[in-house]
C-alpha cells in the first residue's frame, strides 16, 4: 500500500529545489530588467552593481542581492553621471523582486519594482511590461540630480514681499 504523504527527507529536497529555483527566477528577472533599462540611462551613464551585505533575517543571494525573510529579493545598483566640467554623480537604487502567492483559481505573478512602484509581470517581463517601471526610474534618478544640482534658487514668502512692505531706513 503506497502512502500519499511523503517522507520529511522528500519535502525537504522538494523545498531546497523550489527555493534554488525561486532565487534563480528573482535574479535572472532583475538581470533582464537591468539589460532593458540600460539604454534609458544614455551614453554618459554607467550602470553598476553595489554590495549589499545582509542582516540576521536575509540571506545572500548574488553580491548584490539579498533574499529578506519575507520572499522578497532586493538588489542594489549604482549609476554613475558624467558631464563635462562637473563633478561625477552617483544615485544609488535598489530592485525588488519576488513572486507573489497566488489566490484559489489564479496564477502565481512575478513582479519587479523600485521603492513604492511594483510592476506585475505577467508575461515574465516582457519590454512592454517593463515600461510603467522605467518611467519611474526616471523620474526618480531625475529628481536626485535635481535635487544635487539645482538650477534656480528655490522661493520663500520672505523673498515674495512686495517693495512697499519691507520697512524704509530713515532719510
Amino acid at each position: 500500500m503506497e502512502s500519499k504523504e511523503q517522507d520529511l527527507s522528500t519535502f525537504y529536497a522538494d523545498r531546497a529545489h523550489q527555493h534554488r529555483e525561486y532565487v534563480a527566477g528573482c535574479i535572472q528577472l532583475v538581470d533582464k530588467t537591468i539589460r532593458a533599462f540600460q539604454p534609458h540611462l544614455g551614453e554618459g551613464a554607467k550602470l553598476g552593481t553595489q554590495a549589499l551585505k545582509p542582516s540576521d533575517d536575509q540571506t545572500q543571494i548574488s553580491p548584490n542581492g539579498i533574499l529578506q525573510a519575507n520572499g522578497v529579493a532586493v538588489f542594489a545598483y549604482t549609476v554613475d553621471f558624467e558631464a563635462p566640467e562637473m563633478p561625477a554623480h552617483a544615485v544609488n537604487f535598489f530592485l525588488s523582486a519576488g513572486k507573489l502567492g497566488a489566490e484559489k483559481g489564479s496564477v502565481e505573478e512575478w513582479f519587479v519594482g523600485h521603492e513604492n512602484t511594483n510592476v506585475p509581470l505577467p508575461n515574465g517581463g516582457e519590454p512592454q511590461e517593463l515600461e510603467p517601471l522605467f518611467a519611474h526610474l526616471v523620474t526618480a534618478f531625475q529628481a536626485a540630480v535635481v535635487a544635487s544640482y539645482p538650477t534656480e534658487v528655490a522661493r520663500d514668502a520672505a523673498h515674495d514681499k512686495p517693495e512697499a512692505a519691507k520697512p524704509k531706513e530713515p532719510a
